[in-house]
Order: structure tokens, then C-alpha cells, then sequence
């Protein structure tokens, strides 16, 4: 019977964990801008754990505030596809191959100690951002 149930449970994380990597979110934009910068984006997160998910973006053109929301879009699609209310940035660096990696954060409460939630070694300068707030932006573009 213990054996029933250990081989039972694998199966279940197992597929968990498959159905979860099929989720993860991919947001791409090539938006060609006759005379401005071009906003050539590619957003795409590479795992989702239980509290955080880790996505990489690679930047080729475009201005900064257009590509500061693309990447915030990025954080809100996965956001909203976990079910999430709150959403923070907890780390950010330049991966070996150029592009820039983003370790986020998600939570249903804004009145939680980050570093305590998410068992950071160092303090943050991040705030948790809202769903809700950027739901008018994004809710009727893709």
C-alpha cells in the first residue's frame, strides 16, 4: 500500500510540474516605428516555482517606457495566470548570453514581509505592484 501511494504521489507532482511548464507565459513584440525606435521585445518565463517565477527577456530595440511596460505586461500575464493579487520584482541581472533575467515574486496580499515570504538573504527596494492597478492598461491588448 506504501508503495501504491509513493509511486501515486510521483505521478501526480510529476504531471504537476508538466502542466505547469506548459503554462509558462511568452509575450514577443516586433512593432515596427517609422520614425521612432522600433520596440523589439522578447519576454518569456523560464520556470515557475511556488512563490516565484524566473523569466528571461531579450532586449533588441525600443524606448525605455514602452519597454518597461512590455516587461511589466510580462509580470501581470503571470501574475493573473497563477491567480496571484500582488506581483514584485525580487532580483534582476545580465545572464550570460546578454539578456536580462528577472526573479519575480507573487503573492495575494500586499502586507507581507518579502524577505520573511520569499526566504531572501538580502533586503529589497522593491513594493509588491497590484494586479487590479494594471488590469485597465492590459486587459484589452495581448
Amino acid at each position: 500500500m506504501r508503495k501504491f501511494f509513493l509511486l501515486t504521489s510521483a505521478i501526480i507532482v510529476f504531471y504537476s510540474s508538466n502542466a505547469i511548464a506548459d503554462d509558462l507565459i511568452k509575450n514577443d513584440i516586433n512593432q515596427i516605428n517609422p520614425g521612432g525606435k522600433n520596440l523589439i521585445i522578447s519576454f518569456t518565463e523560464v520556470r515557475r516555482d511556488e512563490k516565484v517565477s524566473t523569466a528571461k527577456v531579450v532586449f533588441v530595440s525600443g524606448a525605455s517606457v514602452p519597454s518597461s511596460m512590455f516587461i511589466m505586461r510580462g509580470f501581470y500575464d503571470i501574475a493573473r495566470a497563477r491567480g496571484a493579487s500582488h506581483f514584485i520584482k525580487l532580483n534582476q541581472w545580465e545572464a550570460k548570453d546578454g539578456s536580462t533575467m528577472y526573479l519575480v515574486g507573487f503573492t495575494n496580499s500586499d502586507n507581507v514581509n518579502a524577505m520573511k515570504y520569499f526566504n531572501l538573504s538580502k533586503p529589497i527596494n522593491e513594493k509588491f505592484m497590484a494586479v487590479s492597478i494594471f488590469h485597465e492598461l492590459f486587459k484589452d491588448s495581448k
